[in-house]
């Protein structure tokens, strides 16, 4: 893995990459991962084995990343992190990409999917979605009701209903999507997973579901799992 950093117009994102062969692999840690988070360590492993082209970010206020708009020791929104998500799409992903996103990073995954289609090969999200138990709260914490809207495109919105996230119907375009959810979960419910699915416009999505596995998805049968569906969209 190499270490480098991407000067873009919105601030300054640290990357870890590596080149290898197959299709490109990009991973979007969940909220308050670094580098050394265990979800991204397991995945560049995964990534070394088997020869596998990877970019793995870090968001601003991580790892040294910065972003413009966000004064130092600032607070900034999720919509911050997405635009910058799209800067390293167009200055590192000449192809489409398989996206492998973490809880919130996960979510990021969903609108890069929405936003830019075309860069976006295969989705896999662990545990994806947000730890909160309603709407105001989702808004304080993530942004206004622009809600990753940026400007002049359509926002992705979302309801909240016994604890999961509710998408509108054809939310997700028809693109491969697996989706991994622990049921000891305790910050983000496995209902918001076959919601997303009931929200995608394709056929081609698959839920998997393990009893014993919490919001990190760490344990050994779901990084087996996770292995598995990176190679099938090799």
């Amino acid at each position: 893995m190499r270490h480098s950093q991407l000067t873009t117009p919105s601030g300054m994102i640290e990357l870890r990459q590596r080149d290898g062969h197959g299709t490109p692999l990009l991973f979007l840690p969940g909220h308050g991962s670094d580098f050394a988070s265990p979800k991204g360590q397991a995945i560049e492993e995964m990534c070394a084995r088997h020869n596998r082209p990877l970019i793995h970010p870090a968001y601003y206020g991580y790892e040294g990343s910065q972003h413009a708009e966000v004064p130092a020791g600032g607070k900034g929104y999720i919509r911050h992190w997405f635009s910058q998500l799209l800067e390293i799409i167009d200055t590192h992903c000449p192809q489409p990409v398989v996206v492998v996103g973490h809880s919130m990073g996960a979510i990021l995954m969903l609108q890069l999917a929405r936003r830019r289609p075309d860069n976006v090969a295969a989705l896999i999200g662990i545990s994806a979605g947000f730890g909160v138990n309603g709407q105001a709260k989702a808004t304080a914490i993530y942004g206004n009701s622009d809600f990753m809207g940026l400007k002049n495109h359509t926002p992705l919105t979302f309801t909240m209903h016994e604890g999961a996230m509710v998408f509108a119907p054809n939310s997700f375009p028809a693109k491969p999507i697996r989706l991994q959810y622990g049921l000891q979960d305790d910050l983000v419910s496995w209902h918001t997973g076959t919601n997303i699915a009931a929200a995608c416009e394709g056929p081609d999505v698959e839920l998997w579901l393990n009893k014993s596995a919490d919001h990190s998805m760490s344990d050994a049968a779901s990084l087996d799992w996770l292995e598995r569906q990176i190679q099938s969209f090799g």
